[in-house]
């Protein structure tokens, strides 16, 4: 489908292929990239800050506004918090890191609270993503994403309370026994 160059990064048109691909959470495309990559490759598409001009006339209003107000520059980032489950984990079994962050400091949980902040329309949807979280990654895993904190010296619970997410860590700490820390 689409022909991956050895590069430092991803470049136009192969860029796009890629993105968009995510953007249309496009598991056979996602998959076919992924295995035409080689090791390095997968690395860089995985874990590497898209490579992109964000006023990209090319790129979907939403995805701009989203990804510009909340810096979502990795894949991972972007798949959760559209809630792509098998994106998602398409992306975590090649290797992605679900303990990236944005420049200021937000891992995927963070995110997803600013998100349903702003859109209460997706806050039962991300709910569902959380859930999904709990149940592919193990509690240890959870827990670091969980104090992780911010650049405002926030960890994900505070940004959730702060925003009125509540909601969405009240099913954390009820499913599997979480509790404070």
């Amino acid at each position: 489908m689409v022909d991956i160059k050895e590069s430092s990064h991803l470049k136009l048109p192969e860029f796009r292929f890629w993105y968009n691909a995510i953007l249309e959470n496009d598991i056979s495309k996602l998959q076919d990239i992924l295995q035409k990559s080689t090791k390095l490759q997968r690395n860089k598409l995985l874990n590497e800050p898209f490579d992109f001009d964000p006023m990209d006339s090319n790129q979907l209003s939403l995805t701009k506004q989203i990804s510009s107000r909340f810096q979502i520059t990795y894949p991972l980032q972007l798949v959760a918090i559209l809630g792509y489950k098998e994106s998602f984990n398409i992306l975590v079994d090649n290797g992605a890191n679900i303990f990236t962050k944005d420049a200021y400091g937000n891992n995927i949980l963070h995110l997803m609270c600013y998100i349903a902040n702003a859109n209460n329309e997706e806050e039962e949807k991300l709910r569902a993503f959380y859930k999904h979280l709990l149940e592919k990654f193990p509690k240890d895993d959870m827990k670091l994403l969980l104090i992780c904190k911010n650049n405002l010296e926030w960890n994900p619970e505070v940004t959730a309370v702060s925003l009125g997410v509540l909601g969405i860590f009240l099913d954390i700490f009820m499913s599997k026994g979480m509790t404070k820390y």
